[in-house]
């Protein structure tokens, strides 16, 4: 009786530390915004994209610490700067060139940064932005206010 009181032990203390190590992750430790601030030299872009994939994003700004962001590039051919397409939502009536020099505020709390996810939310605008990459392709989703335009503006960089 009692190997087995012995053996019912070891199992319950071998699916307690399995159990625990289930639930710490190690991703939870990953933090894309360090280096985001350079005090002599450029900052790096933390991007989103997935390893080793072509499509990268992340939001046009001056550093981590700007609380306006310029556009959001569809493919970044650099993680420092450069991009080739960029889009931007908009909730004006009419759109101009003069619109691409506008900025969003947004709220560095409500900002949440992952390589495999970016959401956000323009504080003015009112607007809810998502990003996930893919091998090949992205996704963004806006979700504009009920009571406002909804425009998305495309622009083409060379």
């Amino acid at each position: 009786m009692k190997p087995y009181i012995k053996l019912f032990s070891l199992f319950c203390i071998f699916l307690r530390f399995n159990t625990y190590a289930q639930l710490t992750d190690n991703l939870q430790y990953l933090k894309p915004e360090i280096g985001g601030v350079g005090q002599l030299l450029q900052p790096t872009r933390p991007t989103m994209q997935l390893p080793y994939q072509m499509i990268r994003m992340t939001p046009s700004r001056k550093d981590y610490l700007d609380d306006e962001i310029s556009n959001f590039p569809l493919q970044l051919p650099s993680h420092r700067m450069g991009a080739v397409f960029a889009i931007m939502p908009n909730t004006d009536s009419i759109i101009t060139q003069n619109s691409w020099k506008e900025k969003m505020a947004y709220d560095q709390d409500l900002e949440d940064r992952s390589p495999w996810h970016y959401k956000n939310y323009l504080t003015e605008k009112e607007i809810s932005v998502d990003f996930v990459p893919g091998k090949k392709a992205a996704i963004f989703r806006f979700i504009f206010p009920k009571n406002k335009e909804q425009n998305i503006a495309l622009k083409f960089f060379q």
